[in-house]
């Protein structure tokens, strides 16, 4: 403050400078409040970004644990050449398949620029929604005839492709999601 401005203090009554002290403290912590409120919008911005690559990778993952319980159960039920305990087996898996791709595409959909940034894994998943039923419905006929060699190279080099594709997927999001959490 000035010399002029500190005279003018001086000559203002005690209850004037009070109230003009009180007044300027309210202020910096309305302000300081307002800094605040702002920074807990950023946060919880954040946050909900955090939240919902974690709920993708998340979606992602959880489709290819089942790829590959699926795989299992296929190898297994395949091995005991039994084709009414083969399609017992695996009959549950294409609903879960197709549910957890469901969820998997709503995810990635459900990003702000998720329907043009993640349009190739939207199309592939798309694809092995529509392929899911066909290859199970092939893998039965197969097994109803007794091919079961050829019906355990087949499910093999499918149901490994889709693995392998779905691993890819799995890195690519969590690379993005890697990338976007710095």
């Amino acid at each position: 403050m000035t010399i002029n401005t500190t005279q003018q203090m001086r000559r203002m009554k005690l209850g004037i400078r009070l109230t003009f002290c009180f007044v300027t403290i309210l202020l910096w912590m309305l302000l300081g409040s307002l800094l605040a409120l702002w920074q807990f919008q950023t946060y919880n911005r954040h946050v909900q970004q955090l939240v919902r690559i974690d709920r993708q990778l998340e979606a992602v993952l959880r489709v290819n644990n089942n790829v590959l319980a699926y795989q299992e159960i296929i190898r297994s039920a395949a091995a005991g050449q039994r084709s009414l305990a083969f399609a017992d087996s695996i009959r549950p898996f294409e609903t879960a398949l197709i549910g957890d791709l469901e969820r998997l595409g709503a995810a990635l959909r459900a990003a702000p620029d998720g329907p043009r940034r993640y349009a190739m894994t939207i199309a592939v998943l798309v694809y092995f929604r529509m392929a899911i039923p066909h290859q199970i419905d092939t893998a039965l006929t197969m097994a109803r005839s007794g091919d079961w060699p050829a019906l355990q190279l087949r499910l093999d080099k499918q149901v490994r492709g889709m693995s392998r594709i779905l691993a890819s997927l799995s890195q690519d999001i969590d690379g993005e999601a890697t990338k976007e959490r710095l």
